[in-house]
């Protein structure tokens, strides 16, 4: 009887998988393309349809579509084989009763309020005019699975009938014990969910849409971490944009669930966002295996300009190119889609390298002039240069920097020590 990695492996062809995570082109009876997992110029990752293997002569890596699988996804053997598994639509035992049961059990619970939320948005005209008024079209909704949580013990009641345990219910983050009753945690909310990679639903984000924000009702509210939704790996919306961003070797990085979705509707399909959490390198280590570009546009004020700020930060330990959109009198990415999509699509076309980004806004639309604010501003920046790894690059910016705050570059090659 063949083993679930031998089922698995005969299920899944493997130029097919790779080509939902890469570019490969034919080379002789193989095929061939740049290796996700280090930088090059030259295509040296070869895939064998004849084997069922892959090999890069540049990096040494190599293996079959589970080892391709574990490294691309960033999984250990166990869990490899159950997205796989998943995949090639067939049952395995590779973990043991109880742990199978605990991430089996989490993704039903999942999936099934997920509907039922859908299900409710569409008899709740609030909610659906809120969306509605937000520039959502009906099939956007629907593509991205956008719901509503009516409160109360409904959806604890309807997913106790389909057989869950209330304990279980916990743990999936879906309600919580709150003086004796259990309490719905999305109660009243607009519900976004969250999706893994290969788009099984792990949790959600909730957002009030009829009501003010308080200290005790914040305007957003996310599932809490369990095994299968961990916020420092996901980003929102990769599972659809992944094919567009492995096309163009381009990812177009927004701050929330409504700019993805304008962005999207707006016909930019590689789009993803951080969706409430910040950037982590988990994240980028995922972009990097498919994305060479990063294009940043956060919200347009002083919040998103400080996340832009501490990104740089962790991107500087990846070899991405970083871009800065600028998305002109428009407050974030979801609003410039919706009222203008070819100006957003020319925003991104017109992406700035970052450090030009920074150096316009704070020395050209900004103009700072007090001395002492100037001064900390150029400090700051060049700590930002400081952190990149290629010397001739920060070499480039001290230049820039110096022609836009017109200091010399003797005294920012100092100031850097």
């Amino acid at each position: 009887m063949p083993t679930d990695a031998e089922r698995i492996k005969q299920k899944l062809d493997i130029v097919e998988f790779l080509k939902s995570a890469m570019t490969l082109s034919p080379a002789g009876k193989n095929f061939k393309g740049l290796c996700p997992f280090h930088q090059e110029k030259n295509p040296s990752f070869m895939v064998s349809s004849e084997r069922q293997s892959w090999h890069c002569f540049g990096c040494g890596e190599g293996g079959d579509v589970i080892k391709f699988a574990m490294l691309y996804e960033n999984l250990d053997f166990p869990e490899a084989l159950r997205v796989l598994a998943e995949k090639a639509g067939i049952d395995i035992a590779v973990m043991n009763q109880r742990d199978q049961r605990q991430f089996t059990v989490l993704y039903d619970i999942n999936t099934e309020a997920q509907k039922s939320f859908a299900h409710a948005l569409w008899k709740n005209n609030a909610a659906l005019t809120y969306l509605r008024d937000r520039g959502l079209k009906d099939e956007t909704i629907r593509e991205f699975g956008l719901g509503f949580s009516p409160g109360g013990d409904a959806l604890v009641g309807h997913l106790i009938k389909k057989g869950y345990a209330i304990e279980d219910i916990h743990k999936a983050g879906i309600a919580y014990r709150y003086r004796g009753l259990n309490k719905d945690r999305f109660d009243g909310r607009i519900v976004f969910p969250i999706t893994n990679d290969i788009g099984n639903v792990v949790g959600f984000t909730g957002r009030i849409f009829n009501k003010e924000e308080t200290d005790e009702v914040p305007k957003y509210m996310n599932s809490p971490e369990t095994l299968i939704f961990i916020k420092s790996k996901l980003l929102y919306g990769l599972h659809k944009s992944k094919p567009a961003i492995v096309k163009s070797r381009t990812v177009f990085l927004v701050e929330g669930q409504m700019d993805v979705l304008m962005v999207w509707q707006a016909g930019v399909h590689n789009v993803v966002a951080v969706s409430g959490t910040g950037l982590t390198g988990k994240h980028l280590m995922k972009l990097r295996r498919i994305a060479d570009t990063v294009i940043v546009s956060f919200d347009n004020d002083a919040s998103g300009l400080k996340a832009l700020e501490r990104s740089l930060d962790i991107f500087s330990t990846f070899d991405f190119h970083i871009k800065a959109a600028s998305l002109g009198t428009y407050k974030d990415p979801a609003e410039m889609a919706e009222a203008d999509p070819q100006a957003l699509k020319k925003a991104i076309t017109d992406a700035q390298p970052v450090f030009t980004y920074l150096f316009e806004t704070y020395f050209r639309t900004q103009n700072i002039t007090d001395i002492m604010e100037r001064k900390n501003k150029v400090r700051h920046l060049l700590g930002k240069i400081q952190n990149l790894a290629s010397t001739i690059e920060r070499d480039m910016w001290i230049k820039e920097l110096s022609r836009y705050s017109g200091i010399a570059e003797t005294a920012l090659t100092e100031e850097l020590g």
